[in-house]
């Protein structure tokens, strides 16, 4: 599996960014109405697409949540071309799943937590197919 995904080239940025990485439900704050992230232990300097991709996997969004998560990125001055950073995003998505899988793999091996091997087999398979 590594050997693959180190021959594999990343998708060239469509235009970089500091990333999170980690947006998903417990790093939203809400202050007096305006939302904040925190916890920005994995952010990055990277493809924009990458950061959407991961957020689009945290939430399981399909390929109609996919397109609307970009829409509203266009309309809010992310890019302006949509249709090539959902094309972007797509690309990214088998990248999201092979980090996540290593992640969810050293924690099964720092843990022995079974819900932490459940989720990397559940991402090998995919992985795999």
């Amino acid at each position: 599996m590594h050997r693959r995904w180190q021959r594999r080239r990343e998708p060239r940025p469509l235009k970089l960014a500091l990333l999170h990485m980690d947006i998903h439900d417990g790093n939203l704050i809400d202050a007096d109405g305006a939302v904040g992230l925190i916890d920005w232990e994995y952010a990055a300097s990277g493809d924009i697409a990458l950061d959407l991709a991961a957020l689009s996997r945290n939430y399981a969004l399909n390929g109609a949540g996919r397109a609307g998560l970009v829409a509203a990125y266009c309309r809010h001055g992310g890019y302006s071309d949509a249709a090539r950073l959902l094309h972007q995003l797509n690309r990214w998505l088998g990248w999201v799943d092979y980090m996540a899988w290593l992640w969810f793999e050293l924690r099964w091996q720092q843990t022995q937590q079974p819900i932490y091997r459940q989720q990397a087999d559940v991402l090998l398979r995919n992985l795999t197919q």
